[in-house]
């Protein structure tokens, strides 16, 4: 059977979203991430104000590139920028996908280009060392030790639970958010055992507890970075957060000799394209060392 003008292609025509409200919750809930349906349903909210709810199976491509050169003269970064237009997009797909929208038609909006900023955020091993070496109340030290070992995402540290670790096998095993599967890791330092061995378990299922005995948030995670950065004298260290540690890790074992095929297994990337940025970031040669200066 043919699909009909108004039925994409991938989809039946028949399905329950009758409005755009219904639409819109059904595309944030199809997210995993807290975090993520929160930035989702702020960015649309954006834009459904600037598009007085116009009904977004009527909305024009030229209503759509309003949007978005009104987003790009604001005092918004341009990755925050990126961001709101991506969602927008995401929408837009998610519905024409379902058959609810006739025509994508946010296909024609093009995300800005956001520059390269990794380099910024790559901490010295030294500085790592620092950081860890310097904090001494134990469950801030196994955050810092967890982080730059496994290089988990902040939101899958606070979800560990103590099944996730195998002190037989050395493993650490946990579902990553982002790529979608269970990522396993060998960790053999007596650092990493240690630090844990250090934490009171009690009956807790999650590794990472507040003193009310619930898992504790990412917004302490940032604040303890931030003090560890503080305390090992980093630079601009107000702006370190968990991710750099993450950062760390990925540029750190690079350097230090692991292939980038192990490196991007055990961050989750979705492809070794995305694992060399760090080599580039941090390269190991310059072609001006070649030049007679």
């Amino acid at each position: 059977m043919q699909p009909t003008p108004f039925q994409s292609p991938l989809t039946p025509a028949i399905t329950s979203v009758s409005t755009d409200e219904m639409l819109t919750d059904l595309f944030i809930r199809s997210k995993r991430a807290a975090a993520t349906k929160e930035a989702y349903g702020r960015d649309i909210a954006i834009f459904r104000e600037f598009t007085n709810d116009v009904p977004l199976q009527t909305m024009t491509v030229e209503t759509l590139l309003s949007f978005a050169e009104a987003i790009a003269e604001t005092d918004a970064a341009v990755a925050t920028q990126r961001r709101i237009l991506s969602s927008i997009k995401s929408l837009f797909t998610y519905g024409h996908k379902i058959g609810y929208l006739p025509f994508n038609t946010a296909k024609m909006v093009n995300l800005p280009t956001v520059e390269n900023t990794l380099t910024e955020k790559l901490l010295p091993e030294s500085d790592v060392i620092a950081m860890i070496r310097l904090t001494e109340r134990p469950l801030d030290l196994a955050i810092l030790i967890t982080l730059y070992a496994t290089g988990m995402r902040v939101s899958e540290l606070c979800a560990l639970q103590w099944r996730n670790f195998n002190r037989e096998n050395k493993t650490v095993s946990w579902f990553s958010v982002k790529s979608k599967r269970t990522i396993t890791q060998l960790i053999e330092a007596k650092a990493f055992w240690n630090a844990l061995d250090g934490l009171t378990r009690r009956n807790f299922a999650f590794v990472f507890v507040t003193q009310k005995k619930t898992a504790i948030s990412r917004q302490h995670v940032d604040r303890l970075v931030k003090k560890a950065a503080v305390r090992a004298g980093v630079k601009d260290a107000h702006l370190v957060s968990p991710h750099w540690l993450r950062h760390a890790k990925a540029s750190h074992a690079l350097q230090n000799g692991a292939s980038i095929a192990l490196v991007s297994r055990e961050l989750g990337h979705s492809s070794i394209a995305i694992t060399s940025m760090y080599t580039h970031a941090r390269p190991d040669d310059s072609g001006a060392g070649y030049l007679k200066l």
